[in-house]
């Protein structure tokens, strides 16, 4: 409910700063992740009015100018905002530390100041009170411009103080032991240390196709054992009609080109949508001489019976008998789930409406072993496809919210799978590894990780925001 929100934001942006200070930890500079900690801008400009007897302005300036805010949010609706009244309850005391009147402390908060029906905007107020702005992505980073720009009513969108920091992933949280070894032998012992640096990755070259495909075959090996064992003690525990505890051997097959889904399961990433048409997605998995088989994992937030109804028909189609065997849903998604399926899939599926993906970071860890995104141009993935290191769903179009944009998605996805990812994998001039395919594996191998690694994240923010912020305290 809307009254245990607020309190909580309060506790994480108030409370956070008092505790630091309680704790007598030095703070130069602040760096808000999403609107949720905005208060904490308010509590540090009443505490410099008071201790540094400055005017509201001076203090702004000072917070302003030592803020850094991230945004993660593509979509207004989705930016945390509340009614006015609840705010005042709450908030009435910030009113007087700060000497503002009711007007000019809800302005910190909307996007036309004195337009009283705008409830109480985090994602205005982290904004006008932060020198230093920027989404997750670079696609994210022009989409935020657009979407705030009335903050900035003087400014052309381009020039709307928002830039952008594409998120990494943390690699050695996410890289199966054995690969890591690969790495070694092949990038060098300090591949790690070096791990945002492009000559690091090129030398993937050098690995040789054997022994990638071997380890790759032994890593989906363990990704079939490992959902055989999940299927089983899901049947036990909820016995479905028509599947024995005796055939769960026979659910998966080795051979057969895996596709993996795994995220949360908010209704914009459409983790139904390649169900669209199911006869001609029975036509693809059931190919006996090209077989194709789905993995899905993931949760939906209690509070989202969308995302739960999504859920659901996952596995009502997976219980289907077209796609028994072919098709399976792994329940209590995990990290232990998610790094079985990043080693272990040949193509990772993700197919979110665009723009409504600020980053996404799921696709970026099977890349580390040579698996291959199969994506809509959202997120990162307009930053880290090439052409030659996976695949795009569409040709980077807008979903404006319509039917159509889902037919128009789908058929694309079809088509890819049909004539492009299905043919190049089952393609085998040289025995029975796939030339062409490990060529594409060690393209991705060779552009993803070194540049969607939490290391060069870290690098740019440093260099972008965190020392020019420190520089004004």
């Amino acid at each position: 409910d809307r009254d245990t929100r607020i309190r909580q934001e309060i506790l994480l942006g108030i409370g956070g700063w008092q505790l630091l200070r309680a704790l007598k930890i030095p703070v130069g500079a602040c760096h808000l992740n999403e609107g949720h900690a905005a208060f904490l801008s308010l509590e540090r400009i009443a505490e410099r009015m008071k201790d540094c007897g400055e005017t509201f302005a001076q203090a702004l300036r000072y917070v302003r100018n030592t803020s850094v805010f991230t945004t993660h949010t593509p979509v207004p609706a989705g930016n945390e905002e509340f009614d006015p009244a609840l705010v005042d309850h709450y908030l009435s005391t910030y009113q007087r530390k700060l000497k503002l009147d009711h007007e000019a402390f809800h302005n910190l908060a909307r996007v036309k100041p004195d337009n009283a029906k705008e409830n109480f905007g985090m994602t205005p107020l982290a904004l006008r009170t932060s020198r230093y702005a920027n989404g997750v992505a670079k696609l994210h980073g022009e989409i935020a411009r657009k979407m705030w720009s009335g903050i900035f009513p003087n400014k052309k969108t381009s020039a709307v103080p928002i830039g952008h920091v594409t998120n990494g992933i943390h690699l050695q949280t996410w890289l199966h032991p054995a690969m890591n070894e690969l790495l070694r032998e092949h990038l060098g012992e300090n591949w790690a240390e070096n791990q945002d640096k492009n000559a690091t990755w090129k030398r993937a070259t050098r690995i040789p196709n054997e022994a990638l495909w071997n380890l790759h075959a032994q890593f989906k090996s363990e990704l079939i054992e490992f959902c055989r064992q999940r299927i089983e003690r899901q049947l036990r525990r909820d016995p479905v009609r028509g599947m024995k505890l005796s055939n769960v051997k026979n659910i998966l097959d080795p051979n057969a080109l895996t596709i993996g889904f795994a995220r949360r399961f908010a209704t914009y990433k459409r983790a139904t949508l390649i169900f669209s048409d199911p006869a001609r997605l029975a036509k693809i998995l059931n190919d006996k001489k090209t077989p194709v088989q789905l993995i899905f994992a993931g949760k939906a937030h209690p509070a989202d019976t969308e995302g739960q109804a999504f859920v659901a028909e996952v596995v009502r189609f997976s219980r289907m008998p077209r796609f028994r065997n072919r098709v399976v849903f792994l329940e209590d998604y995990d990290m232990n789930v998610a790094r079985h399926m990043v080693a272990g899939v040949d193509v990772w599926l993700n197919n979110p409406k665009r723009p409504h993906e600020a980053s996404g970071t799921s696709g970026m860890k099977p890349a580390l072993h040579g698996g291959l995104n199969l994506s809509i141009l959202d997120g990162w993935w307009p930053e880290g496809f090439n052409g030659k290191n996976g695949w795009k769903i569409g040709a980077g179009q807008d979903h404006r919210g319509t039917t159509k944009d889902d037919q128009r998605d789908v058929a694309s996805l079809y088509k890819t799978l049909e004539k492009e990812v299905v043919p190049l994998y089952f393609k085998r001039a040289h025995g029975d590894v796939p030339t062409d395919w490990l060529a594409r594996m060690k393209n991705a191998i060779q552009t993803i990780p070194p540049v969607f690694n939490s290391h060069r994240q870290v690098r740019q923010y440093l260099a972008k925001y965190y020392l020019p912020a420190l520089k004004k305290a």
